[in-house]
């Protein structure tokens, strides 16, 4: 009896057992798996597709290269550059790659040329003329008329005058095209009329264009402008303080 009694005791355990271990997986599960097993089984494999190879490190360098120092690039002047040099590179590659770098592909970023990008690309062959004022200790009021060549931020001319006029502002070019062998491709000046057609003319007639400012823009001058307020904080303001 005892050993029918344990008999029963171990039977009962092990349909306890059982239930716990079907209840772990559910029946619907069980239809799952037995679909996902005819399914691979039935599933002819296929080749797989050769995509595009991957770029070369170099390939992946000039592109990023013809776009930084290329602004106004778009991608697909970036494919016909590369494509000059005998690779073959998909516009959405290209996209993909710029965006990688942290550069937004153009035309995203393409816009008009501004003034400061324009000074910028140009300053090597601009100069920029302005006037300022001093008023002396006796309050003479005189005019500084300079010239500076933008791309060193060099002074190539100063004159000071209490009565100043157009011819005398001409006489001023004239002075400086015989000091340089030749004048710069551009001249920036502002509305002032002083600098009058006569100055223009001069310039013209020695292969330079005149390129004016609008009315009171002097943010479109800025390198003159920061020279100016060098001059009066560093020299003129310390020789009225003392």
């Amino acid at each position: 009896m005892e050993r029918l009694a344990l008999s029963l005791a171990a039977l009962r355990l092990s349909k306890r057992r059982l239930a716990t271990a079907l209840r772990i997986v559910q029946p619907d599960t069980l239809l799952r798996w037995h679909r996902e097993i005819v399914r691979r089984h039935w599933t002819f494999r296929r080749r797989r597709r050769a995509g595009r190879p991957p770029l070369t490190a170099d390939l992946q360098d000039l592109v990023v290269r013809l776009a930084r120092e290329n602004p106004p690039w778009g991608c697909r002047k970036i494919q016909g550059e590369v494509l000059k040099l005998g690779w073959k590179v998909g516009r959405s590659t290209i996209v993909r790659l710029l965006r990688r770098q942290g550069l937004v592909p153009p035309p995203a970023n393409r816009r008009s040329l501004t003034w400061s990008k324009f000074l910028c690309q140009y300053r090597e062959f601009i100069w920029a003329t302005d006037f300022f004022t001093v008023t002396a200790a006796r309050l003479r009021t005189f005019y500084v008329l300079f010239f500076m060549e933008l791309r060193r931020r060099r002074i190539l001319l100063v004159n000071v005058t209490e009565h100043p006029s157009a011819e005398w502002v001409v006489q001023q070019l004239r002075n400086l095209s015989v000091q340089h062998d030749h004048l710069p491709r551009f001249i920036l000046h502002d509305r002032d009329t002083k600098f009058s057609e006569a100055f223009d003319d001069l310039a013209e007639a020695s292969g330079t264009e005149i390129m004016v400012l609008p009315a009171r823009s002097p943010n479109l001058n800025a390198f003159a402008e920061r020279w100016v307020r060098s001059v009066r904080e560093e020299c003129l303001d310390q020789m009225m303080d003392n």
